[in-house]
Order: C-alpha cells, then sequence, then structure tokens
C-alpha cells in the first residue's frame, strides 16, 4: 500500500514537474527616479500615447511600466500543438504635472490616473491591465498559426523614442504565417472602440433587448465600433526582407447612430517596409505609411498605426516616411538613429468634421551613439530634434508651446554586455530641453532607471 501510495506521489510530482517545465516566462519593465534641477519631481515631455517620445525616451520617461508574459503548451493532437498565452502589465502615469512620485514610496501603488480627488491617491485606483490573452494552434490552417482572443498583434516599433508604427491590436482572430511558395500571408479580422460622447458618437446600444438611446451629456457608453481586416505579406529578398501591410476598417452603426448621421465612412491603412539585415553589423529599415479617414492621424504623427479608427478626424488623408536602425560603427561604438517625416491633411469640405487644426507637417529626428568602455559599461548620448506647424491653426502651435523641440540626454549605463540591446541596463543620466516646447523651469533631469526585458 505504501509502494503504491508512494509511486502515485511520485507520478503527480512528476507530472508537476512536467507541467512546470512547459511554462514560458518572459517580460519586460522600466523603473527609476529623477529631479528636476530647478526644483521638484523630474518631468518628461513625451509619454506612451500621443506621438510618445518625440525627441526620444532616453532620459525622458517618468513612469514605471511592467509587462510579464505567460505561454504554456497544453496539448498536441497529431501534428497540431496547442497553447495559451496572458500578458499582465502595471504602469503609473507619466506626464509634465504628475509623475510617478506621487504619493506612492513602496507602498502598493495603484496609480488611478486621475489628476485630483480621492483617486489620485494610490490607494485610490489601478493602471492594471490584462493585455493579452489568447489561445493558438499549428497547422490547422495549411503551415499557419491560428488564433483567438486578445492579443498585441504582430507589432512595428521603432525602440528609441517607444513608437509603434504599426500596432493593429486588440480583441480578434486570425493566423499568422501560411507558407505561399517562399512569402508568408497573414490574416486577422479585430474591431476597435471609439467611446465617449461627442458629436460624432450619437446613440450606443445595451445589447441583447436593449434599445438604441441618445447620447446623454458626459455618457461614456457612447461607442462607434470599427471592424478591421488586415492583410500581410512577408517577402524575402536575398537576406533582407519586405513587408506589406493593408487595413480595411469601417464604423458599424447602430441605428440611432445612423440617424443621428454618425460618421461612418470606411478607411484604409497601407504600410510598406524594407528591411535591410546585416549592414554594418545591424539593420536599417525605410517604412512608408498611407492613411485614409479614420486612420490617417495613426498614418502621420499619431502613435499605435493601425489601432484606432478616429471616427472624429473625419474625410482626408495622412501619411508619414520613416528609416530608422541601428548599427555597429567598429567594436567601440553602437549607433541607433531615427526619422520621421509625417503629413496630415483633413478635408474640410467633404466630411473634415471641422478639425481643420490636424492639417499639420512634423519632422522628428533621434540619434544615439553609444560608446563601450569595458564588458559591461558604456557611455550613451541621445540627441532628439522634433518640430511640428499646424498649416491651418497656427494657434494650435501656441496652445502646445510652439514648434520645435530638443533634447540632449548623457547616461552612464551598467548592462549585461555592452551591445545596445544588452539587458538589463543601469542607468544614471542628465537630460536637457531647448526649444520653443521646452518650460523654462523644466529644462534641466537628473535621475536613474533600469530598464530590462528577458
Amino acid at each position: 500500500m505504501l509502494k503504491k501510495v508512494a509511486l502515485a506521489v511520485a507520478a503527480a510530482l512528476a507530472a508537476q514537474a512536467a507541467s512546470a517545465a512547459s511554462i514560458d516566462y518572459h517580460g519586460y519593465f522600466r523603473a527609476g527616479t529623477g529631479v528636476n534641477m530647478d526644483g521638484g519631481n523630474q518631468a518628461c515631455y513625451g509619454h506612451g500615447g500621443g506621438n510618445a517620445h518625440p525627441v526620444g525616451r532616453l532620459g525622458d520617461e517618468c513612469d514605471m511600466y511592467a509587462e510579464l508574459n505567460f505561454g504554456a503548451k497544453v496539448a498536441k493532437q497529431g501534428d497540431s500543438e496547442f497553447k495559451t498565452f496572458f500578458t499582465i502589465a502595471y504602469g503609473t502615469e507619466e506626464t509634465l504635472d504628475m509623475v510617478q512620485t506621487n504619493g506612492q514610496g513602496n507602498s502598493w501603488q495603484a496609480e488611478a490616473g486621475a489628476t485630483s480627488g480621492a483617486a489620485k491617491s494610490p490607494w485610490g485606483g489601478a493602471r492594471q491591465s490584462v493585455r493579452e490573452v489568447y489561445a493558438t494552434a499549428t497547422n490547422i490552417i495549411g503551415d499557419s498559426t491560428l488564433w483567438m482572443g486578445k492579443r498585441f498583434g504582430q507589432r512595428r516599433d521603432i525602440h528609441m523614442n517607444d513608437f509603434f508604427l504599426v500596432m493593429n491590436s486588440g480583441y480578434g482572430a486570425g493566423f499568422d504565417n501560411l507558407s505561399l511558395g517562399s512569402v508568408k500571408f497573414s490574416y486577422q479580422w479585430n474591431q476597435s472602440a471609439i467611446d465617449g460622447a461627442d458629436a460624432y458618437q450619437k446613440g450606443y446600444d445595451w445589447g441583447l433587448g436593449g434599445e438604441d438611446q441618445p447620447v446623454v451629456s458626459g455618457d461614456s457608453n457612447a461607442f462607434v465600433r470599427t471592424n478591421k481586416h488586415e492583410l500581410r505579406l512577408a517577402i524575402p529578398v536575398g537576406g533582407n526582407g519586405i513587408e506589406l501591410i493593408g487595413i480595411y476598417g469601417k464604423p458599424t452603426l447602430t441605428d440611432a447612430q445612423e440617424k443621428a448621421g454618425t460618421y461612418d465612412d470606411a478607411g484604409v491603412f497601407l504600410s510598406g517596409e524594407f528591411a535591410l539585415n546585416g549592414i554594418l553589423g545591424g539593420y536599417n529599415k525605410t517604412v512608408f505609411q498611407y492613411g485614409t479617414n479614420g486612420f490617417a492621424l495613426g498614418a502621420s504623427r499619431d502613435n499605435f498605426g493601425g489601432l484606432n479608427y478616429a471616427t472624429w478626424f473625419g474625410d482626408g488623408f495622412g501619411y508619414r516616411l520613416v528609416n530608422h536602425g541601428v548599427v555597429s560603427l567598429g567594436s567601440k561604438i553602437d549607433l541607433a538613429h531615427a526619422f520621421i517625416f509625417a503629413v496630415a491633411d483633413p478635408d474640410d469640405e467633404n466630411g473634415g468634421n471641422g478639425n481643420s487644426w490636424f492639417d499639420s507637417e512634423s519632422t522628428t529626428f533621434i540619434v544615439r551613439p553609444v560608446i563601450k568602455w569595458t564588458d559591461v559599461m558604456s557611455t550613451a548620448v541621445e540627441f532628439g530634434y522634433d518640430t511640428v506647424e499646424y498649416k491651418n491653426n497656427p494657434a494650435h502651435n501656441n496652445m502646445i508651446g510652439g514648434e520645435s523641440l530638443t533634447k540632449l540626454t548623457v547616461a552612464q549605463q551598467f548592462a549585461a554586455g555592452n551591445g545596445f540591446w544588452a539587458r538589463p541596463s543601469f542607468r544614471v543620466f542628465a537630460s536637457f530641453y531647448g526649444g520653443d516646447r521646452a518650460v523654462e523651469k523644466a529644462d534641466a533631469m537628473f535621475g536613474t532607471q533600469v530598464e530590462a526585458w528577458w
């Protein structure tokens, strides 16, 4: 009897060990602290949304952010493997007037995002999320990977300014990398929803058994939902590659929204990328993106290309030309750069919703050389320049403080290696800002930051 119990316990422990071994765990985080050399806490000119960090993220991140990613192989049937994934995340706010050190210390950190009142307290809420929860299955549709759920998708970003050129994330379904000869084909269907009551989001649906209702001022339940279909081709060219992406989106209106004349014109988002791999021990990518109507801003100056369908933009178009990469200049210097030229052009005479102030042209340039001293120590110097001109509404330039912003950051780094991508990286930095948009009493920062991924 004891022998049988021992065998059963051993089998259970072996099964548990095997299950634990199948768990894939990885993640990312950044955290730091800083001071304004003119007094007070560190302030930052960029943040994770909008146009991200227009003069570069090094020395310009006031938030704490973490993602923990878990995946597990749960079954195998014939040639098909079934896996599950989820990502949990936590982050604090980062703006000029509200930084991560507001009342938090080492207490339970739950920053609500409010700017006043009880919700501003570390105890008043949380910027926490299950950002991904989805499952995959291989060899169901040819040799592709089928997925359903909520996920980031095949994102494309510029690391230096935390700018996502393509981020068609969210709830949906699709398949990745179906072989068509040497070409890989991917498809996904997902949705985005613009919420909040304004003149272009009239009426919503309570759901089963409910009725369309007019929007009440201040009601946040007014949704305009857009169905999006994405097609993607990855084409090898020698050791390099071309990626072509097309996204079609059209708002799906309730009866009340249609009656109210809510904007529902379709739009497209197009992206073409040519990647040179192995150039000077690194890579260089040239990207051109074009968007119409609700995709216009996401294809011009705004972050998160293809994610949100901005019904309030109305008709019009936007485009941007991008070049970015990381190369090695000998054994002692790595060099990263990013260049973005973007144009947004709303059509006020044809459904532009009166948003002529979005008529803009912008140029962003960031360069970061990293000088290697030892196997673990390096010095990074990041210079960033950003200018934006609102052509039909110069007053908006005044509202954001002017057209130009510059930044110079010097950071001493200690990392798990001396390459550009070596992490964890421990940094001590100083940042200096100039240009029209630099705030006089917040133009010099000093601080520390650790950034890690694994």
